[in-house]
């Protein structure tokens, strides 16, 4: 647990009930450890994310990266497995 990381949960939600497409709703950022754990645990979508970085520009970069990543079908059937 770095006291200096800056965590990101992001908010990924399915099109539908039968589609294994996501959507990304928003993020909610914290620089504290456990706080960012509470949000992400208590997330309401399975396939919401948890990064980190050690600056908002990486963050924003790892952000970008992560919703490129709910675009690839194949990255999405990893995560239904």
């Amino acid at each position: 647990m770095n006291p200096n990381k800056i965590y990101s949960i992001m908010f990924f939600y399915p099109e539908d009930k039968e589609s294994n497409l996501y959507y990304y709703s928003h993020s909610i950022r914290h620089n504290n450890y456990i706080e960012a754990m509470k949000c992400y645990t208590n997330t309401p979508c399975i396939a919401s994310q948890l990064i980190e970085a050690d600056t908002e520009e990486e963050l924003e970069v790892k952000e970008q990266e992560m919703i490129e990543k709910f675009n690839d079908f194949k990255f999405l059937e990893m995560l239904s497995r």
